[in-house]
């Protein structure tokens, strides 16, 4: 780059003092300083050993902004912010004919199945949490049918090393129409940095050739207060908490009761519980601990009386297996359902495991318990 022919003239204030007269000094210090600062912000030029800026589209250019992490993940115009390996005998390229988002996609073309297209790779890190939750979403589409294609998620240290990857789609028959893929990943504990990956043409994989198009590449973190996972227990078992976790939501069920056996208490943890349905045509169980605590369906009710979340009270053998908590109806002794506590429980106040009982039906075909615990970032 060419220096800046003149460098910056300090004017004092007395040489633009009203009383001052005009001279070829000021004058010559005014027009250098002009275009000392017109070369300054001009592309090809440098002021010693630095520059602040230019407009040459690269040292300052309009960059993205948003949540997404991914820049320029519908490549539009260009592949900047990204990294193309192309395969042998493969080809790399824009395609506006074929855009799914936006006016452009990238298209990786395979003539060979045991070479494959190419891939693109972020060209930046972005920063992750480790133990956080991340959302990654792209649009893909191939020209012919049983083409493979494939995204993944590369890890890296705060030392910028790799230390594994998580392949979120693999497939030898990516989709002839448009279809959006979305995943939800969590971060490796160790974790801080991340590259995402889309290859079109996985060496190897696949039996035909074509072109896979991706478009619209999202990485972003998971929402607070999104859904992320739920567990089901329906036997006993421990509870893991995750680091990716603001709070959860616990579903408790007890077990009914039938031909005489009361049914068996669910709970999760010390935070909240269910009992049982009683015995004998009695009472069903009652939820406790829970921000909601119902109770059970008695045992000459039926389903048409009172009920719990997941089981009614008196239900034949074929019917109660597929309600959780419900009573057993023997003709004799009409079984009560379990009764039912829900509770919001924050991430802070959780142990880093919870014992989690699911109580026992009661005899016949009346129901065990259930325990739901909803996962909320």
């Amino acid at each position: 780059m060419t220096a800046l022919t003149y460098s910056w003239t300090a004017i004092a204030d007395t040489a633009v003092d009203p009383d001052s007269p005009l001279d070829s000094v000021l004058m010559t210090g005014i027009a250098h300083d002009l275009i000392h600062l017109r070369e300054w912000v001009g592309a090809g030029f440098f002021a010693g050993a630095v520059q602040d800026h230019n407009h040459d589209g690269a040292n300052s250019a309009l960059i993205e902004i948003g949540p997404n992490y991914q820049r320029n993940g519908s490549f539009e115009t260009n592949l900047s912010g990204w990294t193309i390996t192309t395969y042998t005998g493969g080809t790399v390229a824009l395609n506006t004919a074929n855009d799914l988002d936006g006016a452009s996609s990238i298209g990786f073309t395979s003539t060979s199945t045991a070479n494959g297209g190419g891939d693109a790779l972020s060209a930046a890190f972005f920063t992750v949490t480790g133990g956080r939750s991340y959302a990654v979403s792209a649009i893909q589409r191939a020209s012919v049918a049983d083409i493979s294609s494939k995204i993944e998620i590369l890890w890296y240290d705060d030392a910028q090393s790799q230390i594994g990857s998580s392949v979120l789609l693999t497939t030898t028959v990516t989709p002839t129409i448009a279809t959006l893929r979305s995943y939800q990943i969590q971060a490796p504990s160790t974790a801080r940095f991340a590259k995402v990956r889309v290859m079109g043409g996985v060496p190897g994989a696949g039996s035909a050739t074509g072109t896979i198009y991706f478009d619209g590449v999202v990485v972003s973190q998971i929402a607070p207060g999104a859904l992320l996972r739920l567990t089901k227990f329906t036997a006993s078992g421990t509870w893991t908490k995750q680091n990716d976790i603001s709070f959860v939501v616990a579903e408790v069920q007890g077990a009914g009761s039938g031909a005489g056996t009361v049914g068996g208490t669910s709970s999760f943890g010390s935070h909240c519980s269910a009992t049982g349905g009683h015995a004998n045509s009695g009472a069903g169980g009652v939820g406790s601990g829970g921000d909601i605590n119902l109770r059970g369906g008695p045992g000459p009710g039926g389903v048409s009386g009172m009920s719990a979340r997941f089981g009614g009270g008196s239900l034949t053998s074929v019917a109660a297996e597929a309600n959780s908590g419900a009573g057993f109806d023997d003709g004799t002794d009409k079984g009560a359902a379990g009764g039912y506590a829900l509770k919001r429980i924050n991430a802070d106040i959780l142990g880093a495991t919870e014992t989690v009982t699911i109580g026992a039906k009661g005899t016949g075909s009346a129901a065990d318990g259930i325990v739901l615990v909803w996962e909320y970032a």
